[in-house]
Formats: C-alpha cells, structure tokens, sequence
C-alpha cells in the first residue's frame, strides 16, 4: 500500500521513477532526469527501495525538497504546461541549482531582470506589476545563489519599503520562511536613509517653481502648494526609499486644472531624477555591478560580439598566405 499521495498533475502511467516529498509522489521519467543532472544520475544509479505498487518495477525515491519546490522545478524537465510565476521560477532556480542542472537556471534568471532590472530602459517603461516587496529578500538570496549581482540594487532597494518588517523574511509556497543574510540586512538599514535623502533631492527639483514660472494659469503656484502640503506632512511619500514612485502623478491628481505643458516639464523632470538615482543605484545601496545601466541583453551581447569578431580576424589571417 503506497504510503504517500500521488500529485494530480504529475504522475505519468509510463513513467519509470517515483519522486516523494512531502507526502506526495510524482511518477516522472528517470531518463529525463539523469541527462539533464549528474547529480541525479550519480543518484539513482545506487539500488533504489522496490515499488509498492505491485505492477511494474518502479523504484521509489524520498526527496528532502518541499512537493511545492519539486513540482515547480519538475515541470520545467518535464512535458507539462511551465507556469512562470515568483514561486514556480524561484524553485527551478533553488533546485536547478542544488542538482546542477545550469541551463534551467540560466533560462529562470532572465524572468527575474524583468522584475528587478539592471537598466532605466525596462524600469521605466517594461517593469512589470511590483510584486510584493518581501519577494526581494527572496530575489537577494537567489543572486546570492547564482552570483546574478545584476538583481541586487533593485532588490536591496525594495527591501529598504519593509521597515521593521524586514526581519520577518519571505514566506515560500509551503510555508516556510527565508531571510537575509546579516550582511545585507545591514546593507538595507544603511540604503534606506541614502535612497530617502535620493529622493527628497529628486522631489526638491521636480517641484522647483523655476520650471513652471512661464505658465500664464500659475501653476507654479499650485505644484508649491502640493510641496508645502508634502513638507507639513499631510501628503505621505515625501521621506520615501521608492525613489520610482510617481510624485508628479500625485500632483496632478491632487490639481486636475494643471495645464498640457506643465504636465509635460513635470513628467520630464521627474524622469530626469529617476534616472539618476537608478544611475547611482549600486553605489547608494553598498553593492558593485558590472555593466550597471546597460539590460542583460546588451551585457551578454557584447563579450559574445567581440569574441566573435575575434575569431573572424583569426580566421582572416590564416587564410592570406594560402591564397597568395
């Protein structure tokens, strides 16, 4: 009598190995498993517990991993619909990584610059809806993991909208908890006060009446008003890490009578000291990253472009002498 429950969506009939965690089985396909890993393979090539099920030889093999973790991490080796979400991308990363499968990692990475982006470019116009923000201790530990440095300043930069909140860690899909390592723990405490003195600066320009002082409505005025109102505290936002939230969609949803053009010089303006703030992120948040403000295309694409001119030059200078 099997003593765990078969997973609804992963027990193939032909399959030739059973893979428990949790208390759930998953019939998969060892051959699968033992091309892409040679942590599996090394393994399963010991003598495995003999099948309970009375029908065929089918080995059965206890996993350390959450079912949730392996699920995730199994869909991606094997033919199954491959949702991409935080915790399904997360656990190919965890476990592509503690069983040696690189290419499943190198493949998961990219689903996670969308999120945390290394360029203004994909921040400003392509970041997707923010998750909530203890998946950056998550993100933190991932490229720590993977020496994916470009995930860092972003990440530690979400981190420092946790507050006391921080201590408490990320909880995964099955209830468990992972947290920061001591040291960037105190990275964040030291970024926050960086990123909020960043962005008092940044909001101290974007409202300077000097742009605004040829606007026959005034408005001016009324974007001076919104800063006083910001100053006396009866605006929030104002001593903020999130240096990407939009001050200037706060005026002008506060004062809809605010003409086309000081929308345009405040919207310009705002952007302006995004993006510097983005420029020095590393610096503010205590990290180092190669290729800071180019996207992980343009970085990888450049050594591969050089390498390949290389060799063209290479190959040019053999041929000369024999075709002379």
């Amino acid at each position: 009598m099997e003593d765990f429950k078969r997973d609804s969506e992963l027990w193939y009939g032909d399959g030739t190995i059973i893979l428990v965690a949790s208390g759930l089985g998953f019939k998969v396909y060892k051959d699968i498993l033992v091309k892409q890993s040679l942590v599996f393979e090394d393994m399963l090539s010991f003598p495995q517990p003999p099948s309970v099920e009375g029908q065929q030889a089918c080995p059965i093999v206890p996993m350390p991993d959450s079912a949730e973790d392996l699920r995730h991490f199994l869909r991606f080796l094997m033919p199954a619909k491959k949702p991409r979400t935080f915790n399904s991308m997360s656990a190919c990363i965890r476990l592509g990584h503690k069983y040696q499968i690189d290419s499943l990692v190198e493949d998961s990475l990219p689903w996670f610059s969308k999120l945390y982006p290394s360029d203004f470019a994909t921040l400003d116009k392509h970041r997707p809806k923010p998750l909530p923000p203890t998946c950056a201790i998550a993100t933190i530990n991932i490229a720590r993991l993977t020496g994916a440095d470009y995930l860092l300043p972003m990440a530690l930069a979400e981190c420092c909208q946790l507050g006391a909140e921080i201590v408490n860690g990320h909880q995964r899909e099955d209830g468990t908890r992972e947290y920061l390592a001591l040291d960037d723990l105190g990275r964040c405490f030291q970024a926050q006060r960086k990123l909020i003195e960043a962005r008092v600066f940044a909001i101290e320009r974007i409202v300077n009446q000097d742009l605004y002082g040829e606007c026959k409505n005034e408005d001016g005025d009324l974007v001076e008003e919104f800063h006083e109102q910001m100053r006396e505290g009866a605006i929030p936002g104002f001593c903020s890490p999130n240096f990407w939230e939009s001050i200037g969609e706060r005026i002008t949803s506060r004062f809809p009578e605010i003409c086309r053009q000081c929308r345009k010089e405040l919207a310009t303006e705002e952007r302006d000291q995004q993006r510097q703030i983005f420029a020095r992120l590393p610096q503010l948040v205590g990290v180092t990253v190669d290729g800071w403000g180019k996207s992980r295309a343009q970085v990888i694409k450049g050594p591969n472009e050089r390498a390949n001119q290389s060799t063209t030059k290479r190959g040019r200078g053999r041929g000369r002498p024999h075709a002379m």
